[in-house]
């Protein structure tokens, strides 16, 4: 069957026949990130058979597109002063995840077919949906209420207009089916494989 998709990183590079590749920005979302985001959305919902996503770290600032009502230079500059004020990583995928129409299973509502998703971790110990703040899964994480205390808490004004799109939107819990293809301590067993058949003395910390 004929294959067709998009591909966002933070370079340029070879991609497979069909895939169009997108740039977008990191750490914090911009433009690109914005351009990507809204690709992502218009390629899942012309999926009309299996759609297969694989997702990795960074996901959350290179492919962005905020809910309908949250203007782009908001989640950008929500991303800077979370990051800038030491927010915890479960912290800011709440947020963001309350801003954005790709997050927190945003994605697959969006798609038009049926959603496969393939993880590569790049953290430990903690569940798929934190990886690029779970574009295809979510179980309803954090209430609109947490949200905007987290963001208040970091000296953040929510208006109006925002607030009231992120209560209007879809919260709807999402749980396709997920793989986790390799992760951290996959990265760092296969280093240490590598340095043994050099002849170097290696382990791996449990």
């Amino acid at each position: 069957g004929t294959v067709a998709g998009v591909c966002v990183s933070d370079s340029s590079g070879e991609v497979p026949e069909g895939m169009e590749l997108l740039v977008g920005d990191h750490p914090i979302p911009g433009p690109a990130s914005f351009r990507a985001g809204r690709r992502a959305l218009e390629a899942a919902r012309a999926c009309e058979g299996r759609c297969i996503v694989l997702l990795s770290g960074g996901g959350s600032a290179l492919c962005e597109q905020p809910l309908p009502g949250v203007p782009e230079e908001f989640v950008s500059d929500v991303t800077r002063a979370l990051l800038a004020g030491g927010a915890s990583i479960g912290e800011t995928n709440l947020v963001r995840g309350h801003l954005s129409a790709i997050k927190a299973g945003g994605l697959a509502r969006a798609a038009g077919g049926t959603v496969e998703t393939m993880v590569l971790m790049d953290v430990s110990g903690l569940g798929p949906g934190i990886v690029a703040s779970g574009p295809t899964w979510s179980e309803g994480e954090g209430s609109v209420e947490e949200a905007i205390s987290l963001l208040e808490h970091h000296g953040i004004r929510v208006p109006a207009d925002v607030e009231q799109a992120i209560r209007s939107a879809d919260r709807s819990s999402v749980r396709g089916p997920v793989a986790v293809i390799a992760d951290g301590r996959d990265a760092a067993m296969a280093l240490a494989s590598a340095a043994r058949s050099e002849g170097l003395r290696s382990d791996v910390a449990a």
